[in-house]
């Protein structure tokens, strides 16, 4: 009975370690969100949305898959903003049939459900697109903190939503 005991223990032990020690992984995958309103919308993950994007090993994989947009989204084109840093900055942009409003609630949803600190939202512009800005700041394993910026213009006459995704590292202060 004591060796039970002992190896019940042990086990438990390991178990609640090894659960804690996986800090730097990627966090569970959603599949959906449902925004104010009750509209329910698809995720692509970052892992599949982002995979232009992915440079270097950059962005790790908790930041990487930390990330999603609504599915559906086309890609357009991704440029390097960190050509003359050492850092990661890069600005990825897609199209959603989604309306601006419901783009900009799919970030503040799903930026909260993989527990990113929202630090701002509401009118931007960065790199040249304006919108509204939802801005998320999230610890990574790596050590960095990283920041998302999901800018989000107005729908277009044809029903699509243009928006942007500008992921970068935060450089270390000394």
């Amino acid at each position: 009975m004591v060796v039970v005991a002992l190896a019940t223990a042990i086990v438990l032990v390991f178990g609640i370690a090894s659960a804690l020690a996986s800090g730097g992984s990627a966090p569970q995958a959603l599949r959906s969100v449902t925004l104010p309103g009750g509209t329910s919308v698809g995720l692509e993950q970052g892992t599949t949305a982002l995979r232009t994007a992915v440079t270097g090993g950059q962005p790790p994989s908790d930041i990487l898959g930390a990330i999603a947009v609504p599915a559906g989204s086309v890609h357009r084109f991704t440029a390097n903003e960190g050509r003359l840093t050492s850092h990661y900055d890069q600005t990825i942009t897609f199209t959603s049939r989604l309306s601006q409003n419901e783009v900009v609630s799919f970030f503040q949803v799903v930026l909260r459900r993989y527990h990113w600190r929202i630090a701002f939202s509401g009118p931007g512009t960065d790199q040249g697109i304006t919108g509204t800005e939802v801005i998320g700041e999230k610890a990574s394993a790596d050590g960095y903190y990283w920041e998302l910026g999901a800018i989000v213009s107005p729908t277009t006459p044809t029903g699509t939503t243009p928006f942007a995704l500008v992921l970068f590292e935060v450089p270390q202060t000394d």
